[in-house]
Order: structure tokens, then sequence, then C-alpha cells
């Protein structure tokens, strides 16, 4: 085995062995990147794919999408059921009177009937209210599961776009590290560096070399997770950009307040009707009733008409109505919460905003020093003025401060859709 220790003696034939196992591995590691990225089948770029195309095509592969149709429906029934004469369902009556199993006098007697649930005063025209209630709370989630579907796509593209310029800085690094060790190798062939300079070149580039696989990695779960999504194998040519809304206001029309308001109106309309229902309803009998005395009489017709009114039970009425006031208040303590949330959010938005320009500056000014200590060790290097240890450190400040200006900008470009997705605009 090849020692590293740089006060031990090595041979030519030592040194050249290792840098055969070095170029193996050198070689070997590229070619993994590309596997790496046809893993899960790179995505083709289509020019044509709009952020509208991709949001309607994401709706439909949404969980929440299914429930949908199941509250546009509950809506109609309701408002069908407001539009009727009758308060509930009417049911058939009917009753038989014999004594032939008693004193057998030949005394019968069958009633038949209707029964006709009534509306109470103004029960009808709140049941018509309970279902304009549930159409505006239908309308109202649907808009906010487009709106929380559009916060996932905006998610999704800021990952990718991610994904796309972090893999440029990494192999821009490799390029660079490529360069290194090929001067390194030319120098320690002309017998002007040591095999140590020669490892810790290498070393280097192995090392950049997993930072690129990794970022490969990355761009190939953000491709994975933008077609669990959207359901599609192609990607916007481009990646997708914002501009700044003119006001940054939370407002009464955001999908999420929008949906909580409708919750709480459904809640109000649900207070009336369950006091309704824990009333009762009066109901009007309609029929006919035939009799006769004895044996060998003639059957008696006639018409009967009932009402049935309920009344008392006041404890019960209150206990119901109560659980469903309850239910009205959460939703009104929702409505505060959710908007408190967004209030927050946007605030730490904009006081983000107003920093990032400022820390932006100072990250690009900061790549531009240490690219010139890079290039001013790389020059020291090549004539002998400096170790290598020296320009490895230079290359490593370089790298770490582009990336940090790198994620500086992809924050700068994601900030407007954050912000647009926080006040509840769509693009």
């Amino acid at each position: 085995m090849l020692s590293l220790n740089p006060f031990q003696p090595h041979s030519r034939r030592a040194v050249g062995a290792w840098l055969s196992r070095a170029r193996a591995i050198g070689v070997l590691l590229p070619l993994a990147l590309p596997l790496v990225a046809s893993a899960g089948g790179p995505l083709s770029r289509d020019p044509a794919l709009t952020f509208g195309i991709l949001l309607r095509q994401s709706l439909t592969r949404a969980p929440e999408y299914v429930a949908l149709a199941a509250r546009d429906d509950e809506a109609r029934a309701h408002l069908e059921a407001g539009r009727a004469w009758l308060a509930g369902r009417p049911s058939l009556e009917a009753s038989y009177l014999d004594d032939r199993g008693r004193s057998g006098a030949g005394v019968s007697e069958l009633e038949y009937g209707v029964q006709l649930p009534l509306w109470r005063p103004g029960e009808r025209r709140d049941a018509a209210a309970f279902g304009r209630a549930l159409t505006e709370q239908a309308a109202a989630a649907r808009a906010h599961v487009e709106f929380t579907v559009a916060g996932r796509l905006r998610e999704a593209l800021a990952v990718l776009e991610a994904a796309d310029r972090m893999l440029e800085i990494e192999r821009l690094a490799t390029r660079e590290a490529e360069e290194l060790v090929r001067a390194v190798e030319r120098l320690f062939e002309a017998g002007e560096t040591s095999a140590l300079d020669l490892t810790q070149a290498r070393t280097g580039l192995l090392a950049q070399r997993r930072m690129e696989l990794e970022a490969v990695s990355r761009l190939a779960a953000a491709e994975a997770g933008f077609t669990s999504l959207t359901g599609l194998s192609a990607r916007p040519a481009s990646g997708h950009r914002e501009v700044d809304p003119a006001e940054t206001l939370i407002t009464p029309a955001h999908p999420w307040l929008r949906l909580l308001k409708a919750d709480e109106a459904f809640a109000a309309e649900a207070v009336k009707r369950v006091r309704a229902e824990a009333k009762g309803n009066p109901a009007l009998g309609l029929g006919a009733r035939r009799q006769r005395g004895a044996a060998g009489e003639e059957y008696n017709d006639s018409l009967v008409v009932g009402l049935s009114l309920p009344f008392g039970g006041l404890a019960k009425v209150d206990a119901q109505v109560g659980s469903a006031r309850r239910q009205q208040a959460e939703a009104a303590a929702a409505i505060l919460s959710a908007r408190r949330e967004l209030e927050q959010r946007l605030d730490e938005l904009q006081r983000e905003r107003a920093t990032l320009g400022e820390a932006l500056r100072l990250g690009e000014e900061q790549v531009a020093l240490d690219r010139r200590q890079w290039e001013m060790a790389r020059a020291a290097f090549d004539v002998g003025e400096t170790n290598l240890f020296q320009v490895l450190s230079a290359l490593g400040q370089l790298r770490a401060s582009t990336r940090e200006r790198e994620q500086l900008r992809l924050r700068r470009d994601a900030l407007p859709a954050q912000i647009n997705q926080t006040i509840g605009v769509l693009p």
C-alpha cells in the first residue's frame, strides 16, 4: 500500500500504480453520473407547457379534487329540498279494527290516509339559505383546492430550478478541479511537485465529483416530484418567474379565508337547521274512514283531517342548538387564526425581501474576491511560490461562496411567487 506520509520516500513504480488506481476511480465516477440521471428518466423540455396548463393537469391528479363533485351534488340536493312544498317525506298510514276475535258483533273500522310534514313559518326560507350556503362552500372549496395545488406547483418548479442551477455550479467546479489535476500531473511528471500534492489534487477532484453526483441525484428527485404532481413526462423549457405584486394585502378574497368564511356562514345556517329539526315539524293528515256498527249494517264512509303539532322539549332543543353554535364559534375563530398566520408569513417575506438585495450584493462581492484569490494562488503554485494546500483552500472557499451566492439568487427569484401565494394571487 502506498503511504501518504510526506516524509517517506516513494518509488516511481509505487506512485505509478497508485495513479492508475486513482485514474480508474476518476473514470468510473463520471460514468455513474448519467446512470443516476437516467434512473428515473430525465424529463424533456416543452416550451408549450405554461403554468396554466400545468395547473389544470395537476388539479385532476390532486386527492382533494375527488371530493369536489360530491360537494356540488350535496349543495344541489339541498337547494332542491329548499324549493319543495313539504318539509319532509310524506307517509302513508292505515289502521283496521275488527271485533270478530272478541264479541263477534261484526263491528269493523278501516282508516287510511297520508301524513304531510309542513314547514314552520320561515323554515322553507332557511332551508333555501342552507342550500345556498352549501353552494358557496362548494365554490370556495374548489377555489381553495386550485390555490393549494398552485402552491404545490410553484414549489415543485422552484425545486426544479434550484436543482438545475446547483448542478451547473457543481459541473463548473468539477471542470475547475479537473484542470487543477491536469496542471499538477504535468508538474509531477516534470519533477516539480511531490506525490502528496498529486494525491491531494486527485482527492479534491473525487470529492467534487461526488458533489456533482449528489446534485444529479437531487435533480432526478426534483423531476420525479414534478412528474408525480403533474403526471407529465416533460417539463417547461425555462424556469418559472413571477413579478412582485403591486399591493401586498391580505383580503377577504383570499381562497383560504373565503373557504373559512363560507364554513362560518354554513355553520350559522346549520344552527337554524338544527333548531328546526329539534323542534319538529307539524304534520297534516288527510284520509278516509269506513266503519259499520254491526254485521249486516251499511258501511259509513267519512273524511278524516288531522293536524299534529309538536310542543315542549326545550331542553333537548337547547342542547342540540348549543352544539351547533359551538361549531359556528370554532369556524369564526379559524378565520381569525388563518388571517393572523397569513399576515405573519407576509411580514416575514417582506422583511426578507428588504434585506435580500444587500445580502446578494455582498455575496457577489465575496465571490469576486474569492475568485481573485483562487486565480492568484493558482498562478503562484504554477511558478512554485506556494504549496497546493493554499490553492485547494482558495478553491474550496470559492466553491462555498459561489454556492451561497446561488442560493441567494434562487431565493430572490422564488420570493415573488411565495408572496403571491401568501396573499392569494395566482399567476
